[in-house]
């Protein structure tokens, strides 16, 4: 997907600009609130002890440094690790302003898009149940690795909703998403 491709292109530009220690003199993370503020300032603009970072469009927190944006759930990664993430960074709570260190964790584009919420088209209310007018049944679907996994047809949108939970739980573990 464009925003995952997009998302590690900019990670691996970031690994080679700021680094642990121009993160730490710059910032503080508070790992319980998941707010980053400025140590010191960078510009005539910045205050020492304001928070730092604006909401962009997309909602992520961004944060300009030494002309360059970086996003701060990544920023807040490095100053709590040490490291720049391997790979993407999930919000556990699909929350992309909530940067505590709880609720962040790296992950694989993969497993990103599998904690993402329903989506605005899906007609049923429920990730991976939709209807098929050719047997009047409920349909699950569930994707991993780009592979679909048919969860079978049900007359009952309670019982389709539990087993499509089954499933997602079994396919993404961790990353299964529910609402």
């Amino acid at each position: 997907d464009a925003l995952g491709d997009r998302v590690i292109r900019e990670a691996k530009r970031e690994s080679k600009m700021l680094t642990y220690d121009q993160a730490i003199r710059a910032l503080t993370y508070n790992a319980a609130t998941g707010i980053l503020t400025w140590n010191s300032s960078p510009n005539t603009r910045i205050v020492p002890g304001r928070t730092a970072g604006s909401k962009g469009t997309n909602g992520y927190v961004r944060i300009k440094m030494g002309g360059k944006t970086y996003l701060a759930h990544r920023v807040a990664w490095l100053i709590h690790r040490g490291n720049w993430p391997d790979g993407q960074i999930d919000h556990v709570d699909g929350c992309r302003q909530n940067n505590a260190i709880a609720n962040l964790r790296d992950s694989t584009p993969s497993q990103n898009q599998h904690n993402q919420a329903l989506r605005k088209t899906n007609k049923s209310g429920v990730k991976g149940v939709s209807w098929n007018p050719d047997s009047r049944k409920w349909h699950i679907q569930v994707t991993l690795n780009r592979k679909v996994h048919n969860g079978g047809h049900y007359e009952c949108l309670a019982e389709a909703t539990t087993v499509a939970a089954t499933l997602r739980d079994r396919l993404h573990g961790d990353f299964a998403r529910h609402d």
